[in-house]
């Protein structure tokens, strides 16, 4: 099984609505889609009045772009502009897009292109730029992590993973690092940056302290968190505040490790021993965080954070059976009024119940494995396998696909057991979808 990370597991529930939408605010204009799965990490879009079927040819196409190179790095969208990363020869870019013209502005190199011997899941950058204050900052498969100038692409900063910060990436599932010698790096670095203010949270993995904070306009480590030693998994982190403190929640393979915000000490951690790759990325609400992880066993858990004084004690809400529900192993899940749906590994497209955990439908046939992001109030699933794109109904009570169509143009895969793990962008009433080098844009308004 495919042990490679690109998206997550996701959780909005109705209390979590009035928090979502000040945050959209915070980060820019409602219709940009300025980091990894959109305004709030979690895969939903606050837009609205989209269509809700599209003609048999699937909607109109404004224009495609055939030149992002190969990779499995997702759309960013700020202030008219499209950013991706991917590799162009032996290189990886940082790639700007004119969201009017479809043509390339700029790129920006970020470094040698991630490849390994014997690699047959897919090379180049695996991250997602995240954008704001006028800076974008993407990180190469390899390990560099470049910040750029929004409109020009001019170089800011930049510092490796490997070689600055002596960083780690947990190889359990293969790549290099499973040999005596080999430079830890699995499948590649693949979580995406995470600006909070004027900080960038990234997660280098390691002894040296897993967790880091640069400051965006200079690349000044403002702290690291030698507490937390972890090697990093395929996840992302994800903001939270639990009783008033803000942190951080990284997801990796012995759990879920909190970081403080302000200095970087670890606050709580909550174990679970995962025996294969972490892909998906956490999604806290409230004093609850929703994760669905690994394929060794797969499981999924719903984590209560309870505060004691100064301490914090998390406590899983799920126990037996429920926890193998939503198998996310490699594309999460979206979560509406309760309710989480998302392809399952071996169950098909399920509906779970998020309080209980328990299974409340599964469609098996309907669509191949894939991804799914949300946006007023539809499902948007991408076909991992055959590049079809569905439009399906956030419906409780049985999977259904109101529209579907099949990419115009098909990408060659480089690799043989590559697929398109590369979450959708909704943006200003425009589907944005990825098939390595071809980057299309449809109007679904």
């Amino acid at each position: 099984m495919f042990r490679r990370a690109l998206v997550t597991s996701l959780l909005v529930t109705s209390s979590g609505l009035a928090s979502f939408a000040g945050l959209s605010a915070k980060m820019g204009f409602a219709e940009d889609w300025p980091q990894y799965l959109g305004p709030s990490r979690n895969g939903i879009s606050p837009e609205s009045g989209l269509l809700s079927e599209w003609p048999e040819s699937g909607p109109a196409l404004d224009w495609t772009f055939s030149d992002a190179g190969i990779g499995f790095s997702s759309i960013t969208i700020s202030s008219g502009l499209l950013f991706t990363c991917g590799a162009r020869g032996d290189q990886e870019f940082l790639i700007c897009v004119d969201l009017n013209s479809g043509k390339e502005l700029w790129s920006s190199p970020i470094g040698e292109k991630f490849d390994f011997e014997g690699n047959q899941w897919g090379a180049g950058p695996r991250s997602t730029p995240s954008v704001a204050d006028g800076k974008v900052v993407a990180l190469g498969g390899g390990g560099q992590l470049v910040c750029v100038d929004a409109k020009s692409g001019k170089q800011l900063w930049k510092q490796h993973m490997m070689k600055d910060l002596g960083g780690e990436v947990n190889p359990i599932g293969g790549g290099p690092g499973t040999k005596p010698g080999e430079a830890k790096v699995g499948w590649g670095y693949s979580w995406s940056p995470l600006i909070d203010g004027n900080k960038v949270i990234g997660n280098p993995g390691g002894p040296n302290g897993a967790a880091i904070a640069w400051e965006l306009g200079t690349g000044k480590v403002i702290w690291r968190s030698t507490d937390f030693v972890d090697q990093a998994s395929y996840a992302s982190p994800v903001i939270a505040e639990i009783e008033g403190v803000k942190q951080y929640v990284f997801l990796h393979n012995d759990g879920l490790t909190s970081i403080a915000a302000d200095d970087g000490r670890k606050l709580w951690y909550w174990e679970k021993k995962y025996a294969d790759v972490v892909i998906p990325t956490p999604i806290v609400l409230g004093n609850q965080v929703y994760v669905s992880a690994g394929s060794s066993p797969s499981t999924c858990d719903l984590v209560t954070i309870n505060k004691d004084g100064d301490d914090f004690a998390p406590q899983s809400e799920y126990k037996g059976k429920v926890q193998r529900v939503m198998k996310n192993t490699v594309s999460g899940s979206v979560i509406l009024d309760g309710k989480a749906y998302g392809y399952s590994d071996k169950l098909g497209w399920v509906c779970q119940d998020v309080k209980t955990g328990n299974q409340v439908w599964a469609a098996r046939q309907a669509l191949k494995a894939g991804s799914v992001i949300s946006a007023d109030g539809k499902l948007f699933c991408y076909d991992e396998e055959n590049r079809e794109v569905a439009l399906a109904e956030v419906n409780p009570k049985e999977f259904v696909i109101k529209s579907k169509f099949t990419l115009p143009v098909e990408s060659k895969f480089p690799s043989p057991s590559g697929k398109n793990w590369t979450p959708l962008t909704v943006s200003d009433g425009k589907l944005y979808v990825r098939d390595q080098e071809h980057i299309f844009r449809f109007a679904i308004k």
